[in-house]
């Protein structure tokens, strides 16, 4: 699942969402991994409180 597809932003504004304090991901190496889950609870949460994407 891409994130940025999803959320229909910009790469660049999807490694920003990536890199906030309250967004679920990890790091593997070099790269930064989302779970499914915790992405789509966070989008659903970010939703409900109409949140804004930095």
């Amino acid at each position: 699942m891409d994130v940025a597809r999803v959320m229909c932003i910009s790469r660049n504004k999807a490694y920003e969402v990536v890199h906030s304090r309250d967004f679920p991901s990890f790091k593997v190496g070099k790269q930064y991994r989302v779970s499914r889950d915790k992405f789509l609870s966070w989008l659903s949460t970010a939703s409900d409180q109409k949140m804004e994407i930095a």
